[in-house]
């Protein structure tokens, strides 16, 4: 199974394959969600819809919490490319 982040840019998704990777230096989990995070920085628009209605209530644990919150994500960056 692979969760995937479409690119506000256009590019290739990031793929990131479940169960994700944890360690002590890295979390795949929370990679994804910085990652949304760091989007949200370089796209004001999307920002308030994604604090408010996606990125307050997902769980890194659960595969489809953090599959639901990449597809909320990916139709975002789909309809802010479509503009």
């Amino acid at each position: 199974m692979e969760l995937r982040l479409h690119s506000p840019a256009g590019a290739e998704p990031a793929v990131y394959q479940w169960p994700l990777s944890t360690s002590d230096k890295h979390d795949g989990a929370i990679e994804i969600v910085e990652t949304i995070r760091w989007v949200c920085e370089d796209f004001p628009e999307l920002k308030a819809a994604m604090e408010n209605h996606v990125l307050n209530d997902y769980d890194t644990k659960s595969y489809e919490s953090m599959r639901t919150l990449c597809d909320k994500y990916n139709r975002a960056i789909d309809s802010f490319l479509q503009l």
